[in-house]
């Protein structure tokens, strides 16, 4: 294999950000949209939490909290998130306090696991 698809194969562009100074990281590739100062469309119970709804487009987008706790005001940011599996779209969207920016890491200096592959 060249140097530069080894490259490709071990690196990855990633998005870092910052959700109540904890320090995530997602696959640039996964990131639809970065939204400032979300509004909730509707609030829905889902696992025994309010869960906010976001409207993008004609799409209602979960707003999921990474840390378990419920949101009790809306964050700075929301990372929307996108996933294809076969002919089924979906989109979620994490909360963000702020955000670091796009770099480049190696694999195995990922933060956490992709939203949509957990087993990564």
């Amino acid at each position: 294999m060249t140097k530069s698809l080894s490259d490709m194969a071990e690196y990855i562009d990633v998005l870092d950000y910052v959700w109540m100074g904890v320090p995530f990281n997602v696959p640039l590739f996964e990131v639809y949209a970065q939204i400032p100062n979300p509004v909730s469309h509707r609030i829905v119970r889902y696992q025994q939490q309010n869960l906010h709804i976001l409207q993008l487009g004609q799409y209602d987008v979960p707003l999921f909290e990474p840390l378990g706790m419920e949101l009790e005001t809306l964050p700075n940011f929301a990372i929307v998130l996108a996933d294809y599996q076969g002919k089924h779209f979906r989109l979620m969207a994490r909360p963000a306090d702020h955000i670091e920016g796009v770099k480049r890491v190696h694999h195995s200096q990922m933060r956490g696991k992709s939203s949509f592959n957990p087993s990564r």
